[in-house]
């Protein structure tokens, strides 16, 4: 009987050990679960979504941030500006030759106050841009107010220069982006010609730039020496005459009537043609080149 009990005893107060081992004075810190295994001092630590590591759970993990390719690189990054002093763009426009006008001023784009803002200013715009050499001014924003600097105030252009910041101007105003200018340049130069709707480059329904905008012309009298000159124009050795739309109806204005070149002109616009017409677009003219 003293045998049971005194092996009663040690197992009661083993059990008691182990306990405080693992639970009244757990070893494992930052919440890591103690597991108890025998001899008493025989434990682990699962320190699993703690945060921390090793024996105890002590040892806080670090997650090394990925190095980007650029922050290798020991010698400071020299930042390319977005734009070049002086330069222009529109911005806001429905199409690539109109908006509001920015100008680039050490590395930032600013807008054009429109104080005393005129056609001849817009035609520098434009001309800078390689859009023609006039232009439409806008003022009141209607193209909408930018941000940034205002960076040129009471603009006084005499025509003949190659930049806008060559133009008279002040750099200090008082003027709000409500007051930004814009301008519209021509969509096509006067005399310019293209060929649309064809099944390749060498042939289409021939249009004609007038008046900054594209339109047609009408195949009244239109022959293949007519569609010579429009090919060499565009750079082909010969062409022959389609008329009645063949490559579809144009839209816009038909802008040259009863054409008749000799085949000498370097340019349609300069065969004798007329400019008032009885035509519709189903006339429109149409060359093939070779």
């Amino acid at each position: 009987m003293k045998k049971y009990l005194a092996a009663f005893l040690f197992c009661t107060f083993y059990s008691v050990l182990v306990a405080q081992v693992c639970y009244n004075d757990s070893p494992c810190m930052n919440g890591g679960e103690c597991i108890q295994y025998s001899p008493a001092d025989n434990y682990t630590c699962n320190c699993t979504g703690t945060g921390y590591e090793g024996v105890n759970c002590t040892e806080l993990i670090v997650t090394p941030t990925p190095t980007s390719a650029f922050s290798v690189i020991s010698t400071p990054l020299v930042c390319t500006p977005p734009c070049n002093s002086g330069s222009l763009r529109l911005v806001n426009g429905s199409r690539s030759n109109e908006g509001r006008v920015e100008v680039c001023q050490n590395g930032t784009w600013g807008t054009v106050c429109d104080d005393s803002w005129d056609n001849t200013d817009a035609g520098v715009v434009c001309r800078q841009l390689g859009l023609g050499t006039s232009g439409t001014a806008y003022i009141r924003a209607h193209f909408g107010e930018g941000n940034g600097s205002i960076v040129l105030d009471d603009v006084a252009c005499d025509g003949t220069e190659q930049f806008l910041v060559n133009c008279r101007h002040n750099s200090s105003h008082n003027c709000g982006h409500y007051e930004d200018a814009g301008v519209t340049c021509p969509a096509c130069i006067d005399g310019s010609i293209r060929l649309a709707g064809g099944f390749n480059s060498l042939e289409g329904l021939v249009e004609i730039c007038s008046g900054g905008a594209w339109g047609t012309v009408c195949d009244d009298r239109w022959d293949s020496t007519d569609a010579g000159v429009v090919c060499r124009q565009l750079g082909y050795a010969s062409g022959t005459s389609i008329g009645r739309a063949y490559f579809g109806q144009g839209n816009g204005s038909i802008v040259m009537d009863n054409v008749d070149c000799t085949g000498s002109e370097s340019h349609l616009s300069n065969c004798t043609h007329i400019t008032d017409h009885n035509c519709c677009h189903s006339e429109d003219a149409g060359v093939r080149c070779a």
